[in-house]
């Protein structure tokens, strides 16, 4: 059990939320017991402002309509886990649940720079995740200079409140994380057994029966009578199974989703993800792009097949899937306004 020593007895449960167990008076101060925390499911929410709470799903879900409208950020999670804020400048802060306010629907929450390191006035915040979300999932970084990279998710799992989220290029920025469902997965290559033959000697009613020897991994026989009679003769084959050490190898990552890039100038490019490389955090993307020296990228879409999604761009509607797909690293297509 964890103990915590402190003077303000008053504030100690609504500060830490812990119950009194043991008192042990000592002066002033005062040792309490910390209470198991009890799971639940909370829903985190942050408006364009930065004012954050969480909420209960039960309230939520009655208000769902409002708070979504005048939230930039929903986030279904356990009050266990922890809200990932990811910023332009390439950082990634963390802040616990636990540690953020409860407040009814209508209470005004408290600024998210005061529950992380996170500031507001260095940073811009780009994303915001789960952190058991990003764990389950591979995150798609995208930049302004048109650098692209998935990352395994379990690269942020660090107890740091603030860590380097990707490495940028000088005057980069990133512009937009995804998340996608981690559907790699280990399999076995090889069967857990293979066959030996031995040759036993004629005249013999005996067969063999194999045991691993667990101390050095040699084998050992255990004769077995067959009842074959006298009137076997010559030499016979028996097939023994070798136990050995399975082998596995992991298939990777794969998606079918594409991914519509679109710059301050106009110029759109509709890429296969599977063409995106999957890096470390400590690494720089890959080029999505090729753009014009003054041009940046400004928006990342995420479509697929069958997708009829659309975008606004100036006056005109313009269809995702329609617009011409190419491979990466190449120019794109300038839209007229």
């Amino acid at each position: 059990m964890k103990k915590v020593i402190i003077k303000d007895l008053e504030n100690i449960k609504k500060e830490y939320g812990f119950e009194r167990k043991t008192v042990i008076t000592d002066g002033e101060a005062a040792v309490y017991e910390e209470e198991k925390i009890k799971e639940q499911e909370v829903v985190f929410l942050m408006d364009r402002f930065g004012y954050a709470k969480t909420v209960e799903t039960a309230a939520y879900e009655r208000n769902s309509e409002v708070l979504d409208k005048e939230n930039k950020y929903v986030i279904r999670c356990l009050n266990t886990d922890s809200i990932c804020i990811f910023t332009a400048e390439g950082n990634m802060h963390q802040a616990k649940v636990l540690k953020m306010p409860v407040k009814k629907p209508k209470d005004k929450g408290v600024p998210i720079d005061n529950l992380c390191n996170y500031s507001s006035a260095n940073e811009n915040i780009c994303a915001v995740f789960a952190l058991n979300d990003i764990k389950a999932s591979k995150l798609l970084f995208t930049t302004a200079l048109g650098m692209m990279k998935f990352v395994d998710g379990q690269e942020f799992a660090a107890s740091k409140r603030t860590i380097a989220a990707t490495k940028l290029l000088e005057g980069d920025e990133v512009i937009n994380i995804s998340l996608f469902e981690d559907n790699s997965e280990e399999f076995e290559v090889f069967d857990e057994y293979e066959d030996d033959n031995i040759f036993i000697s004629g005249g013999s009613d005996l067969t063999i029966s194999e045991f691993a020897d667990p101390e050095d991994g040699q084998l050992s026989f255990e004769f077995i009578d067959l009842n074959l009679g006298d009137g076997f003769e010559g030499g016979s084959d028996i097939e023994i199974s070798r136990a050995k050490e399975p082998v596995y190898e992991k298939k990777p990552f794969s998606t079918n989703k594409m991914a519509v890039l679109q710059s301050a100038d106009g110029v759109f490019l509709r890429l296969r993800l599977s063409e995106v490389p999957e890096k470390k955090k400590s690494a720089v993307g890959v080029r999505g792009i090729r753009l014009n020296p003054e041009d940046r990228l400004e928006k990342v879409y995420i479509t697929g097949f069958g997708d009829k999604s659309f975008i606004k761009y100036h006056d005109r509607e313009v269809e995702l899937m329609k617009i011409k797909l190419a491979k990466r690293d190449t120019k794109g297509t300038k839209l007229r306004g």
